[in-house]
């Protein structure tokens, strides 16, 4: 599945791209890897890299169900972060449900915190 989360903050209160980073360090601990931090103008980029490759929960239920048969799939989270709007999106693409539900809950902490609005895409 392709999915995007998208955070919006007020003007008045949301995260900083530092706190944005270390939020997302923090929620993952040792069970993902931060890959990569871009920053530019007004925002930036993190990657996240989880354990593993992308698998189906039904491949051993139903013949057929498995997406990611005879292909390795990364497991990974991208968090895009804009301060010039304020927003925060947090996507994954062509990812299993396992990351997908990660991603999810990842976009929620930020929005319960920071009082922001999510809007699942």
């Amino acid at each position: 599945m392709s999915l995007d989360r998208y955070v919006k903050f007020r003007r008045d209160r949301f995260p900083t791209l530092d706190e944005t980073e270390r939020v997302v360090r923090d929620f993952f601990g040792e069970g993902a890897k931060v890959s990569e931090t871009e920053c530019f103008d007004d925002g930036g980029r993190i990657i996240v890299r989880l354990p593993g490759n992308c698998s189906s929960p039904f491949r051993d239920v139903e013949e057929g169900l498995d997406l990611y048969a005879n292909r390795a799939h990364e497991r990974a989270i991208v968090v895009y972060y804009d301060a010039g709007v304020p927003y925060l999106e947090v996507l994954t693409r062509l990812q299993d449900e396992y990351t997908d539900g990660v991603a999810q809950r990842l976009a929620e902490i930020f929005a319960r915190f920071w009082e922001g609005e999510l809007d699942p895409g």
